[in-house]
């Protein structure tokens, strides 16, 4: 009779399949490839057959494993040893058919349970795939909303600028007009004064020519200037002559 492994002590195959008995098992190794076998199987180890002696308790037929290595000597010996616990080969067959079609319904099970996993699984996907979007959208709006308080404060930046260059030119073209107006100011001040001294001139002369003994006066002034210079020059050439006469006179 066959012995079934508890749970907890099932023999597990790296795609998770288990087999809890020797059917199971020589039926999981008939559908595995040769790495895989190799796997469990090598020159440093077989744990098919630690597995069969510590759990299943049958050291013969774990010893008779230790002595092969290969795929298909394996399943012949655990074959034989199902046909040896059975009734016959055809009882044996049957309850090998059986526990094949057993295995075909788990793995269906489990390829059913995988691909629904995968289907959450791709489900989670889009749903981070939307989450993302949503975050990207709120980072685009947050980029867009200080990129409009930076345009914000730029403009205010920008105006109060502006206002200080619009009031140093209204202030230097206040002072520009009022160097103007002190310049004609004082060009009309200037003139004012011109045409004041040239009045005075042209009335002192025109007094002068309406008093006639003021010219009169001038007019004697002026000989009298003329006369002394002629006298003086006179007096000059007389004391030039009596120096040469007495400088002869001595040589």
């Amino acid at each position: 009779m066959l012995i079934n492994a508890p749970h907890d002590k099932q023999f597990v195959f790296h795609d998770g399949t288990r087999s809890k008995n020797l059917l199971e098992l020589v039926s999981k190794l008939e559908n595995i490839e040769d790495h895989e076998f190799h796997q469990f199987v090598n020159h440093h180890k077989n744990d098919f057959s630690n597995w069969i002696d510590h759990v299943l308790s049958d050291k013969h037929l774990a010893d008779k494993l230790r002595t092969v290595n290969s795929r298909s000597e394996t399943i012949q010996l655990i074959k034989d040893k199902i046909n040896d616990m059975t009734l016959g080969p055809t009882i044996g067959s049957s309850i090998l058919k059986v526990s094949r079609l057993e295995d075909h319904a788990e793995q269906h099970h489990t390829e059913h349970i995988a691909g629904h996993e995968h289907h959450a699984e791709n489900q989670a996907h889009h749903v981070e795939h939307v989450e993302e979007h949503e975050h990207h959208a709120e980072h685009h709006d947050h980029e867009a909303h200080d990129a409009s308080n930076e345009k914000a404060t730029s403009d205010h930046v920008f105006s109060s600028e502006a206002k200080e260059k619009l009031e140093e030119k209204e202030k230097h073209q206040k002072k520009s007009e009022e160097i103007k107006a002190s310049r004609n100011w004082f060009k009309l001040f200037s003139k004012n004064k011109l045409s004041e001294k040239k009045l005075e001139n042209i009335e002192h002369k025109e007094e002068e020519k309406l008093n006639p003994e003021i010219e009169l006066e001038d007019e004697l002034a002026q000989d009298n200037r003329e006369n002394a210079l002629w006298v003086a020059l006179y007096f000059a050439l007389v004391l030039l002559i009596i120096i040469l006469l007495v400088y002869k006179l001595f040589l």
